[in-house]
């Protein structure tokens, strides 16, 4: 974790100064005051910002790179080997097993805080009390299933062992691995009390209990729209697509006040939005986004080997695929510098703006999506795929029975490129045949177990002689 400092109002998740700056949470923190309860949950989000965890490489790296959006050839590349999925070379090692690492432990620092606020005996508000433990239980379930859907086997095989769920800071009890199932059950059970717990305390739906800063806050905190969210997600992972259609709806019913669609002016003024600020359900705050995304990714200042971007320029190869209507406000985050083809949704504008410092790790769009990935007729699937179009000038599209999942797939790859969701969303439809980011056009073939990432080394050697 570091410290970092928001240029905005925070109250609820407030003084982001006020992190635990450690990587474990100490038991040393005095756990009298209300602030020092909110300290370690603003600690919970500074530490997921690392660039073993959503700083990076399950936002728009490694993820991102195991999904084919770029060209991965160069073989002095900076993720040469995770585009061969070839998961036994030292860096593949050495990068799964910090994912690993850190995920979990902030899965403990999780648990810490739910312990203490469940026995808080501080003068700490009823509705405050629910609404941190909600926002930690959520993270929990929301990081546990990131693990299934990265370690864990394909949905069609959830009968198998795939992680352990870690449910007590306990540092020496070595959780048993459960099957798919199982962690499913565990991660719905967290988010259902989660969701329980905010719709009560909640500052978007209760907002004259708060103040204004409370509100500006919680884009950036596990709020009660964003863990349906991910409860929407995790349905239609196990194959639930009535709940996963229902949950969906409800989201981007009751949320769409709170998350509005970017404006045409938002997107496409002087100093444009790339992100859609405005669409994120939950995204993480982080001041080393430039250096650490932009800067160490995308920049056109790198060399060719070091830069993600896909195969082709502007007007040729992939870009040419993705995107049907170049009026499209997403297209607008592609540019040539000298040739060199670059993405520039996380480039900083010069105004001093919190969407310099936002990293989406889940956003309104995906719910369209789910929502008609999930409809029982082709007509209904048609008009939320088309919504979210138009929503970014984009021309609606001829939807039929035999295009609809080809259009789905094609809004993923725009939607949510840089935020680590295609390569689920590929996994979850256990597809063979998928796009190659190395060429201008085209696909590649991919056995099933190229989905399924490792146990790091040091995990397997810590359970020799206990059953898995």
């Amino acid at each position: 974790s570091f410290l970092f400092v928001a240029p905005f109002s925070l109250t609820s998740c407030d003084s982001w100064l006020d992190v635990v700056p450690e990587d474990r949470i100490s038991e040393t923190v005095v756990f009298d005051s209300q602030k020092g309860y909110q300290k370690l949950l603003n600690g919970l989000y500074s530490g997921m910002t690392s660039t073993s965890l959503y700083g990076r490489n399950l936002s728009a790296g490694a993820v991102d790179v195991l999904a084919q959006y770029y060209n991965g050839t160069a073989t002095n590349g900076v993720y040469y080997y995770l585009v061969k999925f070839d998961y036994a070379a030292e860096y593949s090692k050495n990068l799964i097993s910090a994912i690993w690492g850190n995920a979990y432990e902030t899965i403990s620092n999780a648990n810490t805080l739910i312990e203490h606020i469940e026995s808080a005996d501080c003068p700490l508000i009823d509705r405050e009390k629910k609404r941190m433990k909600g926002e930690a239980l959520a993270v929990r379930a929301f990081i546990h299933f990131d693990l299934l859907r990265l370690f864990g086997p394909v949905p069609s095989q959830l009968s198998e062992l795939a992680i352990p769920y870690y449910q007590t800071s306990a540092e020496l009890t070595v959780q048993p691995f459960e099957t798919g199932t199982q962690i499913l059950g565990k991660i719905k059970a967290d988010l259902t009390e989660a969701i329980g717990l905010l719709k009560e305390s909640e500052p978007l739906i209760i907002p004259d209990k708060y103040e204004a800063g409370d509100l500006e806050s919680r884009p950036y905190c596990m709020n009660y729209y964003a863990a349906k969210a991910v409860l929407a997600r995790v349905y239609l992972w196990e194959g639930n697509k009535t709940e996963a259609y229902t949950t969906a709806v409800e989201v981007i019913n009751d949320g769409s006040a709170d998350f509005p669609f970017v404006t045409e002016g938002e997107a496409t003024g002087a100093e444009p939005d790339r992100l859609f600020t405005s669409e994120i359900l939950f995204g993480l705050y982080n001041t080393s986004r430039e250096t650490e995304l932009y800067n160490a990714l995308f920049s056109p200042a790198l060399q060719g080997y070091q830069r993600l971007a896909p195969a082709g320029s502007l007007g040729s190869g992939r870009l040419g695929e993705w995107y049907d209507d170049q009026n499209d406000y997403r297209y607008k985050i592609w540019a040539v510098d000298q040739e060199n083809l670059y993405h520039q949704k996380y480039r900083a504008i010069d105004s001093e703006t919190r969407t310099n410092y936002t990293v989406p790790l889940i956003r309104m769009g995906e719910m369209y999506l789910i929502a008609a990935e999930c409809a029982t007729d082709v007509e209904t699937a048609a008009t939320w795929l088309n919504t979210l179009r138009n929503h970014h000038n984009c021309f609606s599209a001829e939807v039929n029975a035999d295009n609809l999942a080809n259009y789905i797939l094609l809004e993923y790859r725009k939607e949510l490129l840089g935020e680590g969701q295609l390569f689920y969303y590929m996994k979850r439809n256990a597809m063979e045949l998928i796009p190659d980011g190395n060429k201008e056009g085209g696909n590649k073939a991919i056995e099933l177990g190229s989905y399924v990432l490792p146990l790091p080394d040091g995990e397997t050697s810590m359970r020799e002689g206990l059953d898995k």
